[in-house]
């Protein structure tokens, strides 16, 4: 026997929540990412007490990619939500 079907459910989610959760399950909070001499890094902040300092660790190009597009969807939905 062979059962089709569709479900349908609607949800009432913040696209530009979503993305930031993405992002940040991709690379972490308050993170970012950028390209130096040909290699691609995600930069963050390392605290200890009252000082803090950047550093960079490696990454591969389809992490940049990916989160550099949640970026661009992002601020686009940014400026599109406003007057």
């Amino acid at each position: 026997m062979e059962i089709l079907g569709t479900i349908i459910t609607k949800v009432d989610v913040d696209p530009i929540k979503v993305i930031e959760a993405l992002r940040n399950e991709e690379i972490g909070r308050n993170s970012w990412v950028f390209k130096e001499e040909g290699s691609y890094f995600k930069g963050f902040e390392v605290s200890a007490g009252s000082h803090s300092i950047e550093d960079k660790a490696l990454i591969r190009k389809g992490t940049f990619d990916f989160v550099t597009a949640l970026d661009l969807v992002k601020d686009y939905l940014t400026k599109k939500q406003q007057p």
